[in-house]
């Protein structure tokens, strides 16, 4: 069958969601602001990657060709006058065709990308979930209450646990990129238990 492809604005970071995910943004550069402004009067999304650099030329970035496409939940003017936003991941997209605004924003065609494989949590990585359920009443606090609606918990399903524990974990961005890209929910946990294992965080 073939992707149904639509033209989205990037917000390249240095960080990641993932679907189901959460975010919280500090806007400032008049092309996001102006972005922003867009969306939610349109009501229409955008998409967080995040950066790579080339290799043939280190000073220069460029947005790796997968990232989510994210829904504005909440906005607030910030303590020090930025724009403040809370962004919702809706699905997984690959990115193409990336082209730049006047005003210096990029946009890109998007289509879906494959799902994560549906499976429970192997046994041998079962610790992950119970780090996670340790970690997850500060990881709410922070969204507040007007969130809590976007952040069902499931800690038997692998996809689920594997992506919260990457959006929260101090790894390499570039790792979390490739995290991203597995679509394999088993091998995910598996990466993320070897890699917690290497930091004697478990």
């Amino acid at each position: 069958m073939k992707k149904k492809v639509k033209r989205l604005p990037l917000f390249p970071l240095e960080s990641i969601v993932f679907p189901n995910g959460l975010l919280a943004l500090r806007i400032f550069e008049t092309r996001y602001i102006d972005m922003v402004r867009h969306c939610m009067r349109e009501q229409s999304s955008f998409v967080v990657t995040a950066n790579q650099r080339l290799e043939e030329t280190q000073d220069i970035l460029t947005p790796h060709l997968i990232g989510t496409r994210v829904d504005i939940i909440d906005f607030e003017q910030l303590p020090d006058g930025l724009l403040g936003i809370t962004i919702h991941g809706k699905e997984k997209v690959d990115i193409a065709n990336i082209q730049e605004q006047a005003d210096s924003l990029l946009t890109a065609d998007i289509s879906s990308s494959q799902l994560d494989s549906e499976e429970n949590i192997p046994e041998d990585f079962a610790l992950l979930a119970k780090v996670l359920k340790k970690m997850f009443p500060e990881i709410q606090s922070h969204y507040g209450e007007s969130a809590q609606q976007y952040m069902s918990e499931n800690y038997q399903d692998a996809s689920w646990v594997s992506s919260r524990l990457v959006e929260v974990l101090p790894m390499d961005v570039q790792m979390k990129v490739e995290l991203l890209r597995m679509q394999d929910s088993g091998e995910r946990v598996r990466v993320i238990y070897e890699a917690l294992e290497r930091m004697q965080v478990i």
